[in-house]
């Protein structure tokens, strides 16, 4: 219930029937001084007849006069009323305000459990969010972990390893960057929309491809859509590798930095296909 509210409703509808009031009896105390000129009018239409012995128009002026008297005394009883009237009037205005500004603290005050649920609400949102998060870092890391010993001829695996790792803090800001500044809160101006799979799918990607690149390098077996290279330059970031000069590996054909490398002559293709023992 709010209270001050019907205070405010209950104030305002006093100010109303003060208002009212006061019209009434203005109009009454007009109507009063209006028929005191009118007798007044009269009294003095018939001076002149009685001034000259018209004993008639002396009696109708002395009606008129006694007329004109009852009015305006009419019309001070009426100003005795309407004064204090007009005084609670102006007072009752005058602490509107007052009524109006409790009203506005007492709405604010009748919104705050809404922010207590809200709060205990985003408090309970965050713990899962954080659980997945670190079900995902743990089982990342534990590929990781994995593919060491497996890509341990590469010298990019720390460079790989360490992308991957930064890349959890980086996908978490870009993501909370991208979704709170969505609702007009900014949290780390330097950054640029994106989200959380948006940073990690990458470098992970970059991961996969090594393996692949290892896999592919070192099989017997032909890779569909794969073929060998030669580097005739050191080559970096190459699907997140570093490829040094005279190094020789399986990469994808259709791949736009394997053909962009190939174009500048970075990578040569190996016509005769490599059946295994290469550089890694």
């Amino acid at each position: 219930m709010l209270q001050h509210q019907e205070a405010r409703k209950s104030h305002e509808e006093k100010i109303a029937k003060l208002i009212d009031d006061v019209a009434v009896l203005g109009k009454r105390i007009s109507a009063e001084t209006r028929l005191a000129a009118e007798s007044a009018e009269k009294a003095a239409a018939l001076a002149f007849d009685a001034a000259g012995g018209n004993r008639k128009a002396l009696s109708e002026q002395a009606k008129h006069l006694a007329e004109k008297n009852e009015h305006v005394l009419q019309a001070q009883n009426l100003e005795q009323i309407a004064a204090p009237v007009r005084e609670q009037l102006a007072a009752a205005e005058a602490d509107l305000p007052r009524f109006k500004l409790s009203e506005a603290i007492e709405s604010v005050l009748e919104q705050t459990p809404e922010l207590a649920a809200l709060s205990k609400k985003i408090s309970e949102m965050i713990p899962p969010v954080a659980h997945a998060f670190g079900e995902f870092r743990k089982r990342t890391l534990a590929i990781v972990a994995s593919s060491r010993p497996l890509l341990a001829g590469r010298a990019d695996v720390q460079q790989l390893e360490t992308a991957i790792q930064r890349s959890f803090s980086e996908g978490i800001r870009a993501q909370l960057h991208r979704d709170f500044g969505a609702e007009g809160y900014v949290l780390f101006g330097s950054l640029q929309g994106g989200s959380f799979e948006d940073v990690v799918r990458p470098k992970l990607e970059n991961l996969l491809h090594a393996l692949e690149v290892k896999l592919a390098t070192h099989s017997a077996a032909t890779s569909p859509g794969r073929a060998f290279f030669v580097a005739k330059t050191n080559v970096g970031g190459l699907l997140g590798m570093n490829v040094k000069v005279g190094e020789t590996l399986s990469l994808p054909v259709d791949d736009p930095d394997v053909r962009r490398m190939v174009a500048s002559g970075a990578l040569e293709q190996v016509v005769e296909e490599k059946k295994g023992g290469a550089a890694a």
